[in-house]
């Protein structure tokens, strides 16, 4: 996530672009488009939202511009929904496509299709007039991964594994299980 705390006009008629025209992708800057065509300076970086199933929810004053944006994996095409609830011009996009910002429906999720793989998704918004609560639903029940960048695809591990059973390598994985009976503690390795 990042956020700039910035007043610059009096409506709400424009949208958030995660990254100015002109400027290249992710240097810092943002930009407002449609009403009012002007770039600003995102902050700093940070992680924001519920890490046990996906969800977000931003409480902010008027003023504030927000992106947030995290990677999400499916190992075959499919349709994910994602609600937005807020009123501060919230807009998503999928896999940098930047120049076509997609609304929330109003009172239902918008539909998200994903290709096979890692699939990127940015979510901006803002209010220059008053404060604002920015609610999105859990999205991490409803992919394989969710993560805040892209790992290896799941089956490159498992193509790894083969790869050094293959060459002779051996790795050894240790594990510890703890169990406890009454006041006694009894631990076994396995390899």
């Amino acid at each position: 996530m990042r956020e700039n705390p910035q007043d610059f006009f009096a409506t709400s008629d424009s949208w958030v672009r995660s990254w100015a025209t002109g400027s290249g992708y992710e240097t810092g800057w943002g930009e407002f488009r449609g009403g009012h065509i002007l770039q600003f300076h995102w902050g700093p970086t940070g992680t924001v939202g519920n890490p046990s199933d996906g969800s977000l929810s931003l409480d902010r004053g008027e003023n504030i511009q927000f992106h947030v944006w995290t990677f999400l994996y499916v190992s075959a095409p499919g349709t994910i929904f994602l609600t937005g609830e807020s009123d501060c011009v919230p807009r998503w996009f999928l896999n940098l496509a930047f120049k076509s910002p997609q609304e929330f429906p109003f009172g239902s999720p918008a539909s998200i299709d994903l290709i096979a793989d890692w699939s990127r998704l940015d979510i901006t918004g803002y209010d220059q007039n008053r404060g604002f609560l920015f609610e999105s639903s859990a999205l991490a029940g409803q992919v394989a991964i969710m993560n805040t960048s892209p790992l290896p695809e799941p089956s490159t591990f498992r193509i790894l594994g083969v790869f050094l059973a293959a060459s002779g390598a051996v790795v050894l994985a240790r594990r510890r299980v703890t169990e406890r009976q009454g006041s006694q503690t009894f631990a076994s390795r396995g390899s």
